[in-house]
């Protein structure tokens, strides 16, 4: 079986250079087009929910009898999820490389500056109080070596693969139940919106899985 691929940090304990950033102008033309699509697809769910009113009026009346059950399973593989995605990855943290002060800040300042862009994360820092520690890991694995695992017999007898399939399988659960939740309670065209979405990353990796 090929081994999953886990990559150390550098001699720092930083993780390596990130390649340079595309400008300014571009940046922003791509924010800009992600809500422009963003928009077109919330207008196109809104438009499909009131042509397909009827279907839809019926199948909330033919659940309507077992909206209990349902919410409660969809709640109950969401929260499992949760737990197998953390166990995961704290058992793979367990095994990772020790950070210190400097790689936490570090790491902090990456993570910022990804969600709010570099502007920001230069006026903006984090002040620790006392001593800060973690733990980085890095584990890449490919649909293929994700199905040698489970071909492997006892997988789920040893920690290590245990934890590398437990995380996988918490996401999908956490994804799928919790955007399941939304279409069971929200609105028309929200079910439209998500219940299309769900069912074309279903595909998605159905496909992908079923080719490697």
């Amino acid at each position: 079986m090929t081994e999953p691929k886990i990559d150390e940090l550098d001699e720092e304990g930083l993780a390596p250079e990130e390649p340079p950033k595309p400008p300014l102008p571009v940046r922003v033309w791509r924010a800009v087009r992600g809500w422009l699509v963003a928009f077109a697809l919330v207008f196109l769910a809104i438009l499909l929910a009131e042509i397909f009113k009827g279907p839809l009026d019926r199948f909330e009346a033919a659940l309507a009898p077992h909206f209990d059950v349902v919410n409660r399973s969809l709640i109950a593989a969401t929260a499992g999820g949760v737990l197998l995605f953390v166990a995961g990855a704290l058992y793979l943290g367990r095994h990772g490389v020790s950070m210190g002060q400097q790689e936490v800040e570090e790491m902090l300042r990456r993570n910022r500056e990804a969600m709010a862009g570099p502007a920001v994360s230069k006026r903006w820092r984090y002040d620790f109080h006392g001593r800060s520690v973690g733990r980085a890991f890095d584990v890449e694995m490919s649909f293929r070596q994700v199905k040698e695992v489970l071909r492997s017999a006892g997988w789920w007898r040893d920690p290590a693969r245990l934890s590398l399939i437990a995380p996988i399988a918490g996401g999908l659960l956490v994804v799928f139940g919790g955007f399941s939740l939304f279409i069971l309670h929200g609105p028309a065209w929200l079910k439209v919106l998500l219940g299309g979405w769900l069912l074309y990353a279903l595909a998605r990796f159905s496909w992908a899985f079923a080719r490697a």
